[in-house]
């Protein structure tokens, strides 16, 4: 038996269960972010992830290719899926990084759609993959920080609307 400092003796048995009590309830609390997904922003990144193609040649370990998509599903919560960045405090999508993820070929006007249902959504980075076709959808994002979209095939005709947005963005 042990003696704690209000004189209580306190078997060694009692103390082991206190600290496994302890730890069993620490560890079974989510992380803080991954519980915060908002119905409205899972809902709106699975649809992305419906409507975005992903090419059959994928897993390079030398470019690090890998579709995080994949891990995006309705068992989990949205923030903790790869590639998707919440604000700690409200829940909402303000990141999505899909750069190297072997996304292919254009972005259908309803993927832009789904993107546009994140508001708080600050940063995307689509770099690295095969996207083609244009832009145009893209500029309706008004909350952007940051715009990746380095090594893909887009077809490069901004006129002069949204050259005006991408420099109210600088």
């Amino acid at each position: 038996m042990k003696r704690c400092q209000r004189g209580f003796l306190l078997p060694r048995q009692s103390l082991l269960i206190l600290l496994h009590l302890s730890w069993s309830l620490s560890s079974s609390v989510p992380h803080p972010s991954s519980h915060l997904c908002l119905p409205d922003q899972r809902a709106a990144l699975l649809r992305f992830k419906d409507d975005v193609s992903l090419s059959d040649f994928c897993g390079d370990d030398y470019y690090n290719l890998y579709p995080k998509t994949e891990s995006w599903n309705r068992s989990t919560g949205c923030c903790s899926w790869d590639g998707v960045e919440c604000d700690s405090l409200t829940g909402h999508v303000i990141g999505i990084d899909l750069s190297h993820s072997c996304i292919t070929g254009p972005l259908l006007a309803s993927a832009n759609d789904s993107l546009f249902r994140l508001h708080s959504l600050r940063r995307l980075d689509l770099s690295y993959n095969d996207i083609n076709g244009t832009l145009d959808g893209l500029f309706r994002l008004h909350g952007l920080r940051r715009l990746n979209l380095a090594y893909n095939h887009f077809n490069l005709r901004i006129d002069s609307f949204y050259w005006s947005t991408i420099v109210q963005w600088l």
